[in-house]
């Protein structure tokens, strides 16, 4: 199968001479562009894809040390499964502030540690009624029923 195009940030593969059945290459073999990568607005640039391998950037690599320094500083540790990009994408998303990121960290293990993994057969009724139809989705993204 070729690569036939491109749409909504991903790329098709087709069968056939007229690329019918287009299928999204799966996130396995997605290989992102610079425009998937970050958004700009004006000289700041924001990165919007965390996935391996991740090659930051020396901006970046600045960032992730400042927060790294913060937990440091105020002997904090991290709950145990939170990685350097884990870290880096909730200091982004807090608008660098050290603080916000590390509490935001801890909010998130709370609920996953609460919360995950659901229990399916106590919601069993619920997808039985047809309310809820899907859990998941396949490696093509379609949802699973």
């Amino acid at each position: 199968m070729e690569t036939i195009g491109t749409g909504l940030g991903m790329n098709f593969i087709g069968a056939g001479a007229l690329g019918m059945n287009y299928v999204p290459i799966t996130k396995d073999t997605f290989i992102p562009s610079e425009e998937d990568i970050f958004v700009h607005a004006g000289k700041e640039k924001q990165r919007l894809i965390f996935g391996e391998p991740l090659v930051y950037e020396d901006k970046e690599k600045e960032l992730i040390q400042e927060f790294t320094n913060y937990l440091t500083e105020n002997n904090l540790s991290l709950p145990e499964g939170y990685d350097e990009r884990e870290c880096f994408r909730y200091y982004q998303g807090c608008g660098y502030d050290s603080k916000k990121a590390f509490e935001g960290i801890l909010e998130n293990h709370e609920f996953n540690t609460k919360n995950l993994p659901v229990d399916i057969d106590s919601i069993e009724e619920a997808l039985q009624s047809g309310m809820v139809y899907f859990y998941k989705t396949d490696i093509h993204f379609r949802p699973v029923c």
